[in-house]
């Protein structure tokens, strides 16, 4: 591209026209020279954009491996988390289900004691007086009780079981 501005800025000197032709040949040159520094400077950022692009691959597959990664640690920690907790539930329905039996087993045994008090209520039950009334309180049980083992009315008492 010089060679032929080189040539026709040569042949206008040739006219006579120095002045002008050595500023547009500086022009010239300064362009050219501009150009070439452009060129370098275009080839420097293509080199730059191509080793970004290098890059950006380079961690794009990183990035997916280290996705793959982390999606198999979680898979395999829920994996592990969903035994344990299959098997805490395991346990936990076997601890439930004994509970369970324990519990009937103690309401089956209230029962058999509620009869029992029953019997026994039934069977001691309130005393009576010879009249067939009820005693009503504790002191006067334990009176009429104490009573019957004095002998002061053994007597009376004999004399009545007599007749």
């Amino acid at each position: 591209m010089l060679k032929g501005v080189n040539k026709q800025v040569k042949s206008m000197e040739t006219r006579g026209k120095g002045k002008k032709t050595s500023s547009s040949r500086d022009m010239l040159l300064t362009l050219e020279g501009r150009v070439v520094k452009l060129k370098g400077s275009m080839s420097d950022v293509k080199k730059t954009i191509e080793e970004v692009d290098r890059h950006t691959i380079v961690l794009e597959s990183r990035q997916n491996q280290l996705n793959e990664q982390v999606a198999e640690s979680l898979n395999a920690n829920v994996d592990l988390m969903q035994g344990v907790f299959n098997t805490a539930m395991g346990e936990l329905a076997k601890k439930n289900d004994a509970l369970k039996a324990m519990v009937l087993a103690l309401k089956e045994q209230i029962e058999e004691l509620k009869g029992k008090l029953n019997i026994c209520k039934a069977t001691l039950g309130l005393p009576k007086r010879r009249g067939g009334t009820t005693i009503g309180t504790w002191e006067v049980f334990q009176s009429e009780f104490k009573g019957q083992f004095y002998l002061e009315y053994a007597e009376d008492k004999a004399q009545a079981k007599l007749c």
